[in-house]
């Protein structure tokens, strides 16, 4: 996740008295080799304190900074979230890469708007459900030992929530989420999403990398604009009919042998490397797709046929730009490669009429 411009750098604004009234409202001291907090930063009138990268234990003496904005104590070694009581104005927090284990400590933040706990070893996450956290919108807990979502149903303005890289087998909780529009899951053990279908205001689903055998559950996310379910076990396409929203589809690395897809119109990126899929007939339904643009197909056995890049121009859209790794030539170009599919064809038909008239065995056909 990008830092913001005013927490970036690692300038001593404290001790430098040539200081604006503006710079006087940002600490920054990233990298500084510090090992607590100093009281010297609590004083009236902070907006941002950034303490990133250096070797802090424990958030103290911030205790009546009603003012303080943006905190950040990313890649530390702090253990516990407290001390944070008197930052009602606190907006943003970030934890990102510490050794906290539990989730605590946050009641009061009633202004917080963004919390990432990500890179740490909680494993349970029920500390949020009580904390008050009306005004949520972004949790990150990415790289954790998460392996339930209880806890987030008290969430009630979340739109964005990343759990990556857990150990999350089963979905809880997630129907008390009315206003997310993203959710990341990628990296877990989940063989169902069937809960999902109650986000019916989400706009990005990613679940890379799991136990998946089919999609149900999407089909009910009408408003779906990207989905992204590579590297999991899933054969059919069947479940994505209805998400005519739909403009990028990445499902690289699945079981899939036909691709069903003629009613994504709205299609523009669609990642199909790395599946069975055998011959270009199983991905004639692209031709419908006319805001296609880039298209994967390698990896499949269709992909090491000679005929390959001519077989797919000779289906695909006018509007597609990009197929694998390649660039495609212009729309005369590929008018002249569909013109030379069909002669290939018709001399395949040709051929497959001599041999039926001519034997090469010298006996002739019944």
């Amino acid at each position: 996740m990008a830092e913001t411009s005013a927490l970036s750098g690692s300038q001593n604004i404290v001790d430098d008295p040539g200081c604006s009234d503006e710079d006087e409202a940002v600490i920054d001291r990233s990298g500084d080799a510090l090992t607590a907090i100093d009281p010297a930063f609590a004083r009236p009138g902070l907006l941002e304190l950034c303490l990133m990268y250096n070797r802090v234990e424990a958030i103290e003496h911030l205790h009546g900074m009603h003012s303080l904005k943006k905190l950040n104590l990313r890649a530390n070694r702090i253990s516990r979230i407290q001390g944070l009581s008197g930052c009602t104005s606190l907006k943003e927090l970030e934890l990102y890469e510490n050794q906290i284990t539990h989730i605590e400590g946050l009641e009061g933040l009633h202004a917080l708007q963004l919390l990432d706990i990500s890179f740490n070893k909680i494993e349970r996450i029920e500390g949020l459900a009580n904390a008050g956290l009306t005004e949520l919108r972004e949790l990150y807990l990415a790289s954790n030992l998460i392996s339930l979502t209880d806890g987030l149903h008290n969430l009630p303005s979340l739109r964005v929530l990343e759990l990556g890289s857990n150990k999350i087998r089963t979905l809880q909780s997630l129907a008390h989420l009315p206003q997310l529009e993203e959710l990341h899951l990628g990296r877990n053990k989940i063989n169902s999403l069937q809960p999902i279908g109650r986000l019916s205001g989400l706009r990005i689903l990613g679940v890379a990398s799991n136990r998946l055998r089919s999609l149900q559950g999407v089909e009910q996310l009408s408003g779906l604009r990207e989905l992204y379910a590579d590297h999991n076990g899933i054969e059919s396409m069947d479940e994505l009919i209805e998400l005519s929203s739909l403009h990028t589809l990445e499902l690289s690395s699945n079981r899939l042998k036909a691709v069903a897809c003629a009613s994504l119109g709205a299609l523009e990126e669609l990642w199909l490397n790395d599946n069975p899929i055998a011959d270009v007939s199983a991905v004639a339904q692209v031709g419908r797709l006319t805001r296609l643009k880039t298209l994967y197909l390698a990896g499949c056995p269709l992909s090491k046929l000679g005929t390959y890049r001519a077989d797919v121009l000779g289906v695909a859209p006018d509007s597609l730009a990009q197929l694998d790794a390649d660039m495609l030539p212009l729309p005369q170009e590929r008018l002249q490669t569909a013109d030379w599919t069909r002669s290939a064809h018709e001399m395949q038909l040709r051929n497959a009429a001599e041999a039926e008239s001519d034997p090469a065995d010298g006996h002739p056909h019944a």
